[in-house]
């Protein structure tokens, strides 16, 4: 007798459809929507999010150009890119995004990248948004390792990864999407 014909199975259950990922006393984490696209695009032409992540002109607009369909892209059946926002209005106030590190052969590694939009910084959401996210990635997501880096004369960003008991891993010049190479440092945070 034949066999039947079954779809082959998926390595990564399909995600839960859930609005909150995670939440903390003043924010939430929730996959990037199409209809942040307007905010996304604004936090781009903020000239610390260029400057610190290394964006120029090229850059920004081929991001915006991908956004949305940028949003499809998932790992483990998780989104990777990911917004912050107020708890109580649900305001947008910045973007995570991670990628899988093509050097792990076992998918357990992830790159984490992230800003805050202008109106967000100063009141110490950077730290708690990023120890909301390493929580997800850790206790939801499943992943054990999380590399961040950073340009090493960005204090604020050291300071939030540092806080977080990442520990510093490599310092090396980093090529940005602009094209320079300044000093980095990477950080692995593990389970």
């Amino acid at each position: 007798m034949p066999r039947s014909h079954r779809p082959p199975l998926r390595w990564w259950p399909r995600a839960k459809a859930q609005a909150v990922l995670a939440q903390s006393a003043r924010l939430q984490l929730t996959a990037m929507r199409p209809d942040d696209a307007l905010a996304y695009a604004d936090s781009l032409s903020d000239p610390d999010v260029r400057e610190w992540q290394g964006y120029d002109d090229e850059v920004v607009n081929r991001n915006v150009r991908h956004f949305v369909p940028s949003l499809s892209i998932q790992f483990r059946g998780l989104p990777t890119q990911l917004a912050v926002r107020d708890a109580e209005t649900g305001t947008w106030l910045g973007y995570y995004g991670l990628t899988q590190d093509s050097m792990d052969l076992l998918g357990d590694t992830v790159f984490l990248g992230w800003w805050l939009a202008d109106a967000a910084r100063g009141r110490g959401l950077g730290h708690e948004s990023l120890q909301l996210v390493l929580r997800w990635l850790h206790d939801e997501a499943m992943v054990g390792t999380v590399r961040m880096g950073t340009r090493s004369d960005n204090v604020r960003a050291l300071a939030m990864i540092t806080r977080t008991g990442a520990r510093l891993q490599d310092e090396h010049p980093t090529l940005l999407p602009n094209g320079t190479a300044p000093l980095g440092k990477w950080f692995v945070h593990e389970l």
